[in-house]
């Protein structure tokens, strides 16, 4: 599982704003990165912190960055990030 550069900088900005949120996001990821490697199989996934301070389109290029780091050829990436953006807004409708 391999941390994006850019999540580093999304957590500072975050820290900025609500350092709580940054703290519960950075525990969130060492969790997941601990678990990930204590399973032992091999790390292919990406991990993409987004916030919302992001504009849509920082968003998709994020994850579809994610997905290119995953081995995913360019089209297939673009359609996975495009799906994500649609389950979170279904999420996370205010």
């Amino acid at each position: 599982m391999a941390e994006r550069a850019d999540n580093y900088k999304v957590l500072q900005e975050m820290k900025k704003r609500d350092p709580r949120a940054a703290i519960t996001c950075q525990e969130i990821l060492n969790q997941i990165l601990n678990a990930a490697r204590e399973s032992g199989e091999p790390i292919t996934s990406a991990i993409v912190i987004t916030d919302e301070t992001m504009t849509e389109e920082e968003e998709e290029m994020a994850l579809f960055e994610g997905f290119l780091k995953e081995g995913y050829p360019p089209d297939v990436a673009e359609k996975k990030a495009r799906e994500w953006l649609k389950i979170e807004e279904r999420l996370f409708r205010e």
